[in-house]
Protein backbone atom coordinates (compact mmCIF):
# COMPACT_ATOMS: atom_id res chain seq x y z
CA UNK A 1 0.00 0.00 0.00
CA UNK A 2 1.65 2.74 -0.97
CA UNK A 3 2.02 6.21 1.32
CA UNK A 4 0.01 9.19 0.97
CA UNK A 5 1.55 11.66 -2.21
CA UNK A 6 1.71 15.16 -2.87
CA UNK A 7 1.50 17.40 -5.92
CA UNK A 8 4.62 19.56 -5.56
CA UNK A 9 7.18 21.69 -8.36
CA UNK A 10 4.09 22.59 -10.61
CA UNK A 11 4.77 23.21 -14.36
CA UNK A 12 1.85 25.71 -15.48
CA UNK A 13 3.20 26.33 -18.97
CA UNK A 14 2.60 22.59 -19.52
CA UNK A 15 -0.79 21.65 -21.42
CA UNK A 16 -3.10 20.85 -18.72
CA UNK A 17 -0.22 21.81 -15.92
CA UNK A 18 1.90 19.04 -14.52
CA UNK A 19 2.96 18.44 -10.82
CA UNK A 20 5.57 15.85 -9.67
CA UNK A 21 4.75 12.88 -7.10
CA UNK A 22 6.47 11.05 -4.64
CA UNK A 23 5.30 8.23 -2.44
CA UNK A 24 7.22 4.78 -0.89
CA UNK A 25 5.63 1.25 -0.22
CA UNK A 26 7.50 0.17 2.99
CA UNK A 27 8.24 -3.36 3.39
CA UNK A 28 5.63 -3.57 5.78
CA UNK A 29 3.07 -3.46 3.13
CA UNK A 30 4.70 -4.91 0.18
CA UNK A 31 4.09 -7.96 -1.44
CA UNK A 32 5.88 -9.30 -4.34
CA UNK A 33 4.21 -12.21 -6.77
CA UNK A 34 5.56 -15.36 -6.39
CA UNK A 35 8.83 -15.44 -7.95
CA UNK A 36 7.75 -18.56 -9.77
CA UNK A 37 5.53 -16.99 -11.59
CA UNK A 38 7.17 -13.56 -11.98
CA UNK A 39 8.64 -12.81 -15.01
CA UNK A 40 12.12 -13.65 -15.84
CA UNK A 41 13.02 -9.91 -15.13
CA UNK A 42 16.45 -8.77 -13.77
CA UNK A 43 14.84 -5.72 -13.00
CA UNK A 44 12.16 -7.11 -11.19
CA UNK A 45 14.96 -9.38 -9.35
CA UNK A 46 16.68 -6.21 -8.53
CA UNK A 47 14.07 -4.59 -7.19
CA UNK A 48 12.91 -7.30 -4.78
CA UNK A 49 16.37 -7.67 -3.71
CA UNK A 50 16.88 -3.62 -3.19
CA UNK A 51 13.67 -3.78 -1.28
CA UNK A 52 14.61 -6.96 0.94
CA UNK A 53 17.99 -5.31 1.72
CA UNK A 54 16.29 -1.49 2.37
CA UNK A 55 12.95 -0.07 3.42
CA UNK A 56 10.86 -1.01 0.48
CA UNK A 57 9.85 0.60 -3.01
CA UNK A 58 10.48 4.77 -3.87
CA UNK A 59 7.72 5.38 -6.10
CA UNK A 60 7.96 9.12 -8.57
CA UNK A 61 5.90 9.72 -11.43
CA UNK A 62 4.26 12.95 -13.21
CA UNK A 63 0.95 13.66 -14.26
CA UNK A 64 0.76 15.95 -17.28
CA UNK A 65 -1.70 16.83 -20.45
CA UNK A 66 -4.83 16.65 -17.33
CA UNK A 67 -7.85 17.01 -19.68
CA UNK A 68 -11.57 17.54 -18.17
CA UNK A 69 -13.97 15.32 -20.41
CA UNK A 70 -16.99 18.14 -20.30
CA UNK A 71 -16.80 21.66 -19.48
CA UNK A 72 -18.74 22.93 -16.75
CA UNK A 73 -21.61 24.10 -18.32
CA UNK A 74 -22.02 20.76 -20.21
CA UNK A 75 -21.95 19.33 -16.07
CA UNK A 76 -24.46 21.53 -15.28
CA UNK A 77 -27.09 20.61 -17.99
CA UNK A 78 -26.21 17.13 -17.81
CA UNK A 79 -27.61 17.34 -13.51
CA UNK A 80 -29.94 19.49 -14.77
CA UNK A 81 -31.46 16.76 -16.36
CA UNK A 82 -31.18 14.33 -13.69
CA UNK A 83 -28.16 12.36 -15.27
CA UNK A 84 -25.49 10.85 -12.78
CA UNK A 85 -22.34 12.44 -14.79
CA UNK A 86 -19.03 12.05 -14.05
CA UNK A 87 -16.19 14.22 -15.48
CA UNK A 88 -12.64 12.79 -15.19
CA UNK A 89 -9.76 13.84 -16.08
CA UNK A 90 -7.61 11.98 -18.59
CA UNK A 91 -4.13 12.62 -19.58
CA UNK A 92 -0.38 10.92 -19.44
CA UNK A 93 1.73 9.81 -16.68
CA UNK A 94 5.34 9.25 -16.43
CA UNK A 95 7.50 7.70 -13.76
CA UNK A 96 9.98 5.63 -11.96
CA UNK A 97 10.45 2.80 -9.61
CA UNK A 98 13.14 2.30 -7.58
CA UNK A 99 14.62 1.24 -3.91
CA UNK A 100 13.64 3.22 -0.72
CA UNK A 101 16.01 2.73 1.85
CA UNK A 102 13.89 2.89 4.63
CA UNK A 103 15.31 6.62 6.28
CA UNK A 104 14.76 9.06 2.90
CA UNK A 105 12.01 11.43 3.12
CA UNK A 106 8.56 9.28 1.73
CA UNK A 107 7.09 11.90 -0.03
CA UNK A 108 9.78 14.58 -0.97
CA UNK A 109 12.25 14.36 -3.28
CA UNK A 110 15.96 15.54 -1.95
CA UNK A 111 18.53 16.63 -3.84
CA UNK A 112 20.87 18.34 -6.03
CA UNK A 113 17.82 20.93 -6.88
CA UNK A 114 18.13 23.44 -10.04
CA UNK A 115 15.53 26.23 -10.30
CA UNK A 116 15.19 29.14 -12.85
CA UNK A 117 18.01 31.92 -12.21
CA UNK A 118 15.92 34.27 -10.31
CA UNK A 119 13.59 34.68 -7.12
CA UNK A 120 12.70 33.18 -4.94
CA UNK A 121 16.44 31.41 -5.33
CA UNK A 122 18.35 33.68 -6.70
CA UNK A 123 18.38 37.02 -6.44
CA UNK A 124 16.75 39.52 -9.15
CA UNK A 125 19.44 40.16 -11.74
CA UNK A 126 17.47 43.54 -12.52
CA UNK A 127 15.84 42.68 -15.63
CA UNK A 128 12.20 41.43 -15.90
CA UNK A 129 10.96 38.54 -13.04
CA UNK A 130 11.04 34.99 -14.57
CA UNK A 131 7.51 33.15 -16.05
CA UNK A 132 7.27 31.12 -12.67
CA UNK A 133 6.88 34.30 -10.35
CA UNK A 134 4.48 35.81 -12.68
CA UNK A 135 2.11 32.80 -12.94
CA UNK A 136 -0.79 33.27 -10.27
CA UNK A 137 -3.05 30.11 -10.69
CA UNK A 138 -5.94 29.45 -7.97
CA UNK A 139 -7.93 26.86 -9.52
CA UNK A 140 -7.91 23.83 -11.95
CA UNK A 141 -9.75 26.26 -14.66
CA UNK A 142 -6.44 28.13 -14.36
CA UNK A 143 -4.37 25.58 -15.76
CA UNK A 144 -6.88 25.00 -18.46
CA UNK A 145 -6.90 28.86 -19.50
CA UNK A 146 -3.05 28.58 -19.97
CA UNK A 147 -4.10 27.21 -23.54
CA UNK A 148 -7.33 29.11 -24.27
CA UNK A 149 -6.40 32.05 -26.51
CA UNK A 150 -7.97 35.51 -25.27
CA UNK A 151 -7.10 34.98 -21.40
CA UNK A 152 -4.77 36.50 -19.39
CA UNK A 153 -2.91 33.33 -18.33
CA UNK A 154 -2.61 32.41 -22.50
CA UNK A 155 -0.89 35.99 -22.96
CA UNK A 156 2.01 35.07 -20.04
CA UNK A 157 2.08 31.98 -21.61
CA UNK A 158 2.16 33.25 -25.47
CA UNK A 159 5.09 36.18 -24.30
CA UNK A 160 7.09 34.48 -22.08
CA UNK A 161 10.60 33.01 -23.21
CA UNK A 162 11.10 29.19 -23.57
CA UNK A 163 14.04 29.54 -21.07
CA UNK A 164 11.05 30.92 -18.41
CA UNK A 165 8.87 28.14 -19.77
CA UNK A 166 11.01 25.10 -18.07
CA UNK A 167 10.26 23.58 -14.55
CA UNK A 168 12.70 22.47 -11.70
CA UNK A 169 14.93 19.48 -11.56
CA UNK A 170 16.51 17.85 -9.49
CA UNK A 171 19.87 16.07 -10.09
CA UNK A 172 21.20 12.90 -7.87
CA UNK A 173 25.38 11.97 -7.57
CA UNK A 174 26.95 8.77 -6.55
CA UNK A 175 30.67 7.51 -7.10
CA UNK A 176 30.19 8.13 -11.03
CA UNK A 177 26.77 8.89 -12.41
CA UNK A 178 24.75 11.94 -12.75
CA UNK A 179 20.99 11.54 -12.71
CA UNK A 180 19.16 14.03 -13.65
CA UNK A 181 15.14 14.09 -12.68
CA UNK A 182 13.16 16.02 -15.60
CA UNK A 183 9.92 14.74 -14.74
CA UNK A 184 8.26 18.34 -14.61
CA UNK A 185 11.24 20.50 -16.84
CA UNK A 186 10.03 20.80 -20.29
CA UNK A 187 6.93 21.85 -21.86
CA UNK A 188 5.36 20.26 -24.32
CA UNK A 189 4.05 22.90 -26.90
CA UNK A 190 1.09 22.99 -29.33
CA UNK A 191 -1.10 20.20 -31.15
CA UNK A 192 -1.93 16.78 -29.78
CA UNK A 193 1.55 15.10 -30.02
CA UNK A 194 2.79 16.88 -27.15
CA UNK A 195 6.03 17.49 -28.66
CA UNK A 196 8.65 19.46 -26.12
CA UNK A 197 9.85 23.01 -27.18
CA UNK A 198 12.68 23.09 -29.08
CA UNK A 199 15.60 24.65 -28.65
CA UNK A 200 17.56 24.78 -31.98
CA UNK A 201 21.16 24.38 -30.76
CA UNK A 202 20.19 21.59 -27.88
CA UNK A 203 20.64 21.69 -24.17
CA UNK A 204 23.22 20.95 -21.90
CA UNK A 205 24.52 19.76 -18.05
CA UNK A 206 27.74 21.48 -17.59
CA UNK A 207 29.66 21.69 -14.00
CA UNK A 208 30.86 25.14 -12.74
CA UNK A 209 33.97 24.65 -10.01
CA UNK A 210 37.03 27.11 -8.93
CA UNK A 211 40.60 26.07 -9.67
CA UNK A 212 42.98 28.10 -7.97
CA UNK A 213 40.71 30.77 -7.90
CA UNK A 214 40.16 30.54 -11.07
CA UNK A 215 36.47 29.58 -12.43
CA UNK A 216 35.93 27.09 -14.84
CA UNK A 217 33.29 25.35 -16.49
CA UNK A 218 32.92 21.82 -17.94
CA UNK A 219 30.04 20.10 -20.03
CA UNK A 220 28.47 16.99 -18.23
CA UNK A 221 26.35 15.96 -21.03
CA UNK A 222 23.91 16.56 -23.69
CA UNK A 223 20.46 16.32 -22.60
CA UNK A 224 18.21 14.45 -24.84
CA UNK A 225 14.84 15.72 -23.46
CA UNK A 226 12.27 15.05 -26.45
CA UNK A 227 8.92 13.56 -25.69
CA UNK A 228 10.33 9.95 -27.12
CA UNK A 229 13.32 9.81 -24.19
CA UNK A 230 10.86 11.43 -22.09
CA UNK A 231 8.48 8.53 -21.95
CA UNK A 232 10.76 6.11 -22.37
CA UNK A 233 12.99 6.72 -19.41
CA UNK A 234 10.17 8.67 -17.21
CA UNK A 235 11.96 11.83 -17.34
CA UNK A 236 15.35 10.56 -15.87
CA UNK A 237 18.61 10.92 -17.89
CA UNK A 238 22.12 9.53 -16.70
CA UNK A 239 25.87 10.86 -17.35
CA UNK A 240 28.64 8.74 -16.61
CA UNK A 241 31.87 10.25 -15.51
CA UNK A 242 35.06 9.15 -14.14
CA UNK A 243 35.85 9.70 -10.05
CA UNK A 244 39.66 10.53 -11.08
CA UNK A 245 38.50 13.18 -14.07
CA UNK A 246 38.15 16.95 -13.39
CA UNK A 247 34.34 16.79 -13.10
CA UNK A 248 34.35 13.51 -10.34
CA UNK A 249 37.11 15.70 -8.20
CA UNK A 250 35.29 18.75 -8.22
CA UNK A 251 31.11 17.54 -8.60
CA UNK A 252 30.64 17.53 -4.71
CA UNK A 253 31.29 21.30 -4.62
CA UNK A 254 30.86 22.85 -7.75
CA UNK A 255 27.41 24.31 -9.20
CA UNK A 256 25.20 22.23 -11.81
CA UNK A 257 23.65 24.45 -14.70
CA UNK A 258 21.00 23.35 -17.36
CA UNK A 259 22.04 25.42 -20.28
CA UNK A 260 20.80 25.97 -24.42
CA UNK A 261 21.72 27.38 -27.25
CA UNK A 262 19.65 29.76 -28.42
CA UNK A 263 20.63 32.08 -31.71
CA UNK A 264 24.16 30.47 -30.88
CA UNK A 265 24.58 31.66 -27.50
CA UNK A 266 24.46 29.45 -24.50
CA UNK A 267 21.40 30.53 -22.14
CA UNK A 268 21.10 29.57 -18.71
CA UNK A 269 18.13 27.71 -18.00
CA UNK A 270 18.39 25.99 -14.64
CA UNK A 271 20.97 26.77 -11.88
CA UNK A 272 21.91 24.91 -8.79
CA UNK A 273 20.35 26.19 -5.59
CA UNK A 274 22.63 27.36 -3.00
CA UNK A 275 19.81 27.83 -0.27
CA UNK A 276 18.74 25.90 2.22
CA UNK A 277 16.18 22.86 0.97
CA UNK A 278 13.14 22.37 3.75
CA UNK A 279 11.57 19.12 3.23
CA UNK A 280 8.30 17.17 5.31
CA UNK A 281 6.43 14.22 5.10
CA UNK A 282 3.59 16.23 6.87
CA UNK A 283 2.80 17.96 4.12
CA UNK A 284 -0.72 17.88 4.72
CA UNK A 285 -1.59 18.38 8.75
CA UNK A 286 -5.39 17.98 9.87
CA UNK A 287 -5.78 19.58 13.03
CA UNK A 288 -9.33 19.74 15.25
CA UNK A 289 -10.41 23.29 17.21
CA UNK A 290 -11.28 22.44 20.26
CA UNK A 291 -12.45 25.10 23.01
CA UNK A 292 -10.37 27.38 24.07
CA UNK A 293 -11.48 29.91 26.97
CA UNK A 294 -14.05 32.46 25.46
CA UNK A 295 -12.55 31.12 21.70
CA UNK A 296 -10.99 28.14 20.19
CA UNK A 297 -7.82 26.62 19.36
CA UNK A 298 -5.58 24.03 17.51
CA UNK A 299 -2.27 23.08 18.01
CA UNK A 300 0.24 20.04 15.72
CA UNK A 301 3.40 19.91 14.53
CA UNK A 302 5.06 19.81 11.38
CA UNK A 303 8.31 17.73 11.41
CA UNK A 304 11.27 19.71 9.07
CA UNK A 305 14.46 18.45 7.74
CA UNK A 306 17.14 21.16 5.95
CA UNK A 307 18.98 20.17 3.76
CA UNK A 308 22.05 21.66 1.55
CA UNK A 309 23.12 20.22 -2.13
CA UNK A 310 21.12 16.97 -1.26
CA UNK A 311 22.90 16.41 2.13
CA UNK A 312 21.45 17.31 6.28
CA UNK A 313 22.44 20.72 7.02
CA UNK A 314 26.05 21.06 9.28
CA UNK A 315 25.14 24.01 11.05
CA UNK A 316 22.65 25.17 13.14
CA UNK A 317 19.97 27.28 10.47
CA UNK A 318 16.93 30.35 11.76
CA UNK A 319 13.76 29.38 9.34
CA UNK A 320 11.77 31.99 9.17
CA UNK A 321 7.99 30.45 9.22
CA UNK A 322 5.26 32.50 7.77
CA UNK A 323 1.28 31.07 8.06
CA UNK A 324 -1.09 32.12 4.91
CA UNK A 325 -4.93 31.50 5.62
CA UNK A 326 -6.67 30.87 2.20
CA UNK A 327 -9.82 33.26 2.04
CA UNK A 328 -12.95 32.18 -0.45
CA UNK A 329 -15.19 34.39 -1.37
CA UNK A 330 -18.33 32.19 -2.16
CA UNK A 331 -20.15 32.61 -5.52
CA UNK A 332 -23.84 33.29 -6.45
CA UNK A 333 -26.50 32.13 -9.23
CA UNK A 334 -27.56 35.71 -10.55
CA UNK A 335 -30.49 33.89 -12.89
CA UNK A 336 -31.30 30.28 -13.68
CA UNK A 337 -32.50 31.09 -17.49
CA UNK A 338 -30.35 32.17 -18.89
CA UNK A 339 -27.83 30.48 -16.46
CA UNK A 340 -25.65 33.36 -14.84
CA UNK A 341 -22.70 32.59 -11.98
CA UNK A 342 -20.66 34.73 -10.19
CA UNK A 343 -17.53 32.79 -9.56
CA UNK A 344 -16.15 31.85 -6.21
CA UNK A 345 -13.43 33.32 -5.84
CA UNK A 346 -9.93 32.04 -3.52
CA UNK A 347 -7.39 34.46 -2.35
CA UNK A 348 -4.97 34.29 1.02
CA UNK A 349 -4.04 36.62 3.74
CA UNK A 350 -0.42 36.64 5.67
CA UNK A 351 -1.85 35.96 9.33
CA UNK A 352 1.59 35.40 11.03
CA UNK A 353 5.19 35.22 11.16
CA UNK A 354 7.75 33.49 13.81
CA UNK A 355 11.06 32.21 13.22
CA UNK A 356 12.26 28.56 14.66
CA UNK A 357 15.96 27.30 15.15
CA UNK A 358 17.33 24.35 13.74
CA UNK A 359 19.57 22.52 14.85
CA UNK A 360 22.95 21.41 13.14
CA UNK A 361 21.45 17.83 11.54
CA UNK A 362 18.82 19.89 10.19
CA UNK A 363 15.44 18.55 11.98
CA UNK A 364 13.02 20.28 13.80
CA UNK A 365 9.32 20.16 14.78
CA UNK A 366 7.62 23.23 13.79
CA UNK A 367 4.83 24.60 16.07
CA UNK A 368 1.32 25.37 14.91
CA UNK A 369 -1.21 26.87 16.41
CA UNK A 370 -4.43 28.48 14.77
CA UNK A 371 -7.20 29.93 16.36
CA UNK A 372 -9.63 29.74 13.77
CA UNK A 373 -11.15 26.74 11.08
CA UNK A 374 -9.55 27.57 8.26
CA UNK A 375 -7.06 26.44 5.47
CA UNK A 376 -3.78 27.33 5.89
CA UNK A 377 0.02 27.18 4.58
CA UNK A 378 2.80 27.40 6.35
CA UNK A 379 5.45 28.99 4.18
CA UNK A 380 9.32 28.29 4.94
CA UNK A 381 12.17 30.90 4.03
CA UNK A 382 15.52 29.50 4.72
CA UNK A 383 17.70 32.23 5.61
CA UNK A 384 19.38 32.84 2.44
CA UNK A 385 16.42 33.03 0.41
CA UNK A 386 15.36 35.98 -2.27
CA UNK A 387 12.12 35.13 -2.45
CA UNK A 388 9.33 37.81 -2.23
CA UNK A 389 7.84 38.56 1.73
CA UNK A 390 4.57 39.39 0.57
CA UNK A 391 4.38 37.09 -2.34
CA UNK A 392 4.82 33.25 -2.36
CA UNK A 393 5.48 31.64 -5.17
CA UNK A 394 3.85 28.31 -4.08
CA UNK A 395 4.37 26.56 -7.52
CA UNK A 396 8.09 26.25 -6.73
CA UNK A 397 8.26 27.58 -3.02
CA UNK A 398 8.97 25.18 -0.01
CA UNK A 399 5.42 25.08 2.42
CA UNK A 400 3.21 22.32 4.03
CA UNK A 401 -0.40 22.90 4.53
CA UNK A 402 -2.54 22.64 7.57
CA UNK A 403 -6.53 22.22 7.73
CA UNK A 404 -8.56 23.37 10.94
CA UNK A 405 -11.37 21.20 10.98
CA UNK A 406 -14.43 23.31 12.92
CA UNK A 407 -15.37 22.32 16.71
CA UNK A 408 -18.45 19.75 16.87
CA UNK A 409 -20.12 18.50 19.44
CA UNK A 410 -23.00 16.44 19.12
CA UNK A 411 -22.50 14.71 22.39
CA UNK A 412 -25.59 15.80 23.61
CA UNK A 413 -28.09 14.41 21.49
CA UNK A 414 -29.54 11.09 22.67
CA UNK A 415 -29.20 7.93 21.19
CA UNK A 416 -33.26 8.47 20.44
CA UNK A 417 -32.74 11.29 18.10
CA UNK A 418 -29.60 10.03 16.56
CA UNK A 419 -31.60 9.48 13.04
CA UNK A 420 -30.29 9.09 9.91
CA UNK A 421 -31.95 12.47 8.88
CA UNK A 422 -29.60 14.23 11.74
CA UNK A 423 -26.51 11.98 10.38
CA UNK A 424 -27.69 13.09 6.78
CA UNK A 425 -28.44 16.85 6.97
CA UNK A 426 -25.48 17.09 8.89
CA UNK A 427 -22.49 14.91 7.46
CA UNK A 428 -23.65 12.64 4.62
CA UNK A 429 -25.27 15.86 2.53
CA UNK A 430 -22.47 17.73 1.32
CA UNK A 431 -20.82 14.62 0.37
CA UNK A 432 -24.15 13.91 -1.59
CA UNK A 433 -23.94 17.13 -3.23
CA UNK A 434 -19.76 18.36 -3.71
CA UNK A 435 -19.06 14.30 -4.65
CA UNK A 436 -22.15 12.72 -6.46
CA UNK A 437 -20.55 9.82 -7.60
CA UNK A 438 -20.40 8.70 -3.56
CA UNK A 439 -23.99 8.52 -4.40
CA UNK A 440 -23.76 5.76 -7.06
CA UNK A 441 -22.39 3.36 -4.26
CA UNK A 442 -23.90 4.64 -0.98
CA UNK A 443 -27.99 5.62 -2.28
CA UNK A 444 -28.05 8.67 -0.15
CA UNK A 445 -29.39 11.63 -2.06
CA UNK A 446 -30.25 14.15 -2.44
CA UNK A 447 -33.82 13.58 -3.41
CA UNK A 448 -33.71 13.85 -6.91
CA UNK A 449 -31.11 11.07 -7.52
CA UNK A 450 -31.12 7.58 -5.59
CA UNK A 451 -32.06 7.92 -1.87
CA UNK A 452 -32.65 5.37 0.08
CA UNK A 453 -32.33 5.69 3.79
CA UNK A 454 -32.78 1.83 4.63
CA UNK A 455 -30.13 0.69 1.68
CA UNK A 456 -27.30 3.29 3.35
CA UNK A 457 -27.98 1.62 6.77
CA UNK A 458 -26.18 -1.69 5.19
CA UNK A 459 -23.03 0.37 4.97
CA UNK A 460 -22.70 0.99 8.19
CA UNK A 461 -20.19 -1.35 8.98
CA UNK A 462 -17.98 -0.19 5.91
CA UNK A 463 -18.11 3.01 7.10
CA UNK A 464 -17.21 2.15 10.83
CA UNK A 465 -14.38 0.49 9.28
CA UNK A 466 -13.19 3.02 7.10
CA UNK A 467 -13.37 6.29 9.54
CA UNK A 468 -11.28 4.21 12.36
CA UNK A 469 -8.94 6.36 13.98
CA UNK A 470 -6.13 3.90 12.64
CA UNK A 471 -6.45 5.08 9.11
CA UNK A 472 -5.75 8.64 9.77
CA UNK A 473 -3.33 9.99 8.05
CA UNK A 474 -3.02 7.21 5.52
CA UNK A 475 -4.20 6.51 1.79
CA UNK A 476 -7.47 4.53 3.05
CA UNK A 477 -8.93 6.87 5.63
CA UNK A 478 -12.37 8.20 4.71
CA UNK A 479 -13.80 10.51 3.16
CA UNK A 480 -10.63 10.52 0.90
CA UNK A 481 -11.36 14.58 1.47
CA UNK A 482 -10.22 14.31 4.94
CA UNK A 483 -13.20 16.99 6.22
CA UNK A 484 -14.68 15.04 8.59
CA UNK A 485 -14.49 16.86 12.11
CA UNK A 486 -13.71 14.90 15.51
CA UNK A 487 -17.33 15.83 16.28
CA UNK A 488 -18.71 14.64 13.23
CA UNK A 489 -16.61 11.72 13.02
CA UNK A 490 -17.63 10.91 16.83
CA UNK A 491 -21.78 11.35 15.18
CA UNK A 492 -21.34 9.12 12.27
CA UNK A 493 -19.83 6.21 14.68
CA UNK A 494 -22.18 6.85 17.03
CA UNK A 495 -25.33 6.24 14.15
CA UNK A 496 -23.15 3.51 12.62
CA UNK A 497 -23.36 1.55 16.09
CA UNK A 498 -26.54 2.01 16.55
CA UNK A 499 -27.50 0.84 13.53
CA UNK A 500 -25.43 -2.56 13.71
CA UNK A 501 -26.57 -2.74 17.46
CA UNK A 502 -23.39 -2.57 19.09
Amino acid sequence: MPTTSYTRWLNFFRPGGAGSFQAVIPNSTLAFVDPERAPDSDGLRALREGAADGGGLLLRWCFYGMRTSFDQMTMYDKFQRGERAMNPKIGRVVGTVGVWNGTDMISAPVGRALHQPGPPYFPADGGAPRAVTRMRVKTHEDVERVDIPGTALNALSASSTNAELVGPAMAYIDENRVALDLGTTFPEVGGGDFSKIEFDGGVFLELLYEVGGQQRRTMIGLVDYEQGPYETYGGVVEFDFSPRSEIGQHIHDGVLQLRAWVDHRPVLLLREIGTVQVATDDQAVYLDMVPDGPGQRAKGTAALRLFRKGEPTTEPETLTVQVWRDVQTPGRVNSVNPLVLTATSLGEEKVGEFTVRVPAGGRVDVPIEVDAPACYKLRYLPPDTHADPDNPAWAVEYFSTVRALPYDDYSDIPDDQLTFDLVYREVFSYYALLYPIMGTIIPWGPANTPHDPNRVTHFAGLMLDVIDESRRGTALEMPITRELSAGKRALVRRWCRKELKI
